[in-house]
């Protein structure tokens, strides 16, 4: 969201809603505009300074867990836009491809989440079901993850969860 500025124009007059009292929400806003989009232009300033590593931020792993519904409710929003942007006319094959590649990101944020999560058999289901479900329902998006974490999991069979939970605990010490 840093990085781009939208008409308001052209999302009124396509009626474009993010989900409201909802933390998570930038990605809605710059996907739901795509379908609609016919130009874009890129400037070199910045329109916004976003600052990652303060403690206490959003996407911070605690918090990311104590807001895991916020983040639940924003991914299945996403999913459930992506499967009516795939059976839409007005969105291309190119735009479609754009959209499940930044759906994949937000998908590899959920891992990270359950990787915060309490250390157990639980979580290392809930992450394998989570992504069963990707796999079977959005193929597309599962195939664009570009997380080498997940990738390494993936690889795994999820056998490297133990490991995975364990460097993201050392990583979130040093923060």
């Amino acid at each position: 969201m840093h990085g781009l500025t939208i008409r308001t124009g052209l999302l009124q007059d396509n009626q474009v809603r993010v989900d409201e009292k909802c933390f998570y929400v930038d990605t809605e806003y710059t996907l739901y505009p795509v379908p609609f989009l016919k130009t874009i232009s890129f400037i070199r300033d910045f329109v916004y300074l976003y600052r990652i590593g303060r403690q206490g931020q959003s996407v911070d792993p605690a918090k990311m867990l104590r807001l895991e519904n916020d983040y639940d409710r924003v991914l299945a929003s996403l999913l459930s836009f992506y499967k009516k942007c795939v059976h839409s006319e007005g969105c291309s094959p190119e735009k479609c491809t754009y959209i499940a590649r930044i759906i994949a990101r937000v998908a590899a944020g959920k891992i990270k989440i359950l990787l915060s999560s309490p250390y157990g058999k639980t979580s290392r289901n809930k992450m394998i079901a989570f992504e069963e479900r990707l796999k079977k329902h959005y193929p597309s998006i599962y195939a664009a993850n570009q997380n080498r974490a997940v990738q390494l999991l993936r690889f795994s069979r999820y056998r490297l969860y133990p490991a995975a939970f364990g460097l993201l605990q050392i990583q979130n010490r040093r923060r």
